[in-house]
């Protein structure tokens, strides 16, 4: 008993950390792009794990529904990404600004 027990619990661990782990990556490429905020500023962000907006190159990578973004600042910020991957959203806070935006992938 106390072995079906231990296999099924060692079993769900590993369910658990693949689905954490195809999440990542999920959101971790379906970043990539250009995407064009409300005031048609271009961000762009390629599968190098570099980055442009706001007239700055910077480093970045997506842990979940985090981008963490490395330039002179270290940002976090929320996002979510729409299902069908056309629409990106980032809150929180950029550069010490308040930043919410709502992209549209082109």
């Amino acid at each position: 008993m106390k072995n079906k027990v231990l296999i099924f619990t060692v079993v769900m661990l590993l369910v658990l950390a693949c689905n954490v782990f195809a999440q990542n990556t999920n959101n971790q490429q379906r970043i990539i792009g250009t995407w064009i905020d409300s005031e048609g500023k271009s961000w762009v962000f390629n599968a190098n794990g570099t980055c442009i907006f706001d007239g700055v190159n910077s480093r970045y990578f997506v842990n979940d529904s985090k981008l963490i973004v490395r330039d002179s600042y270290s940002s976090i910020m929320d996002i979510i990404i729409s299902s069908d991957g056309r629409i990106l959203v980032i809150f929180g806070l950029y550069n010490e600004r308040t930043l919410g935006k709502w992209l549209d992938k082109r």
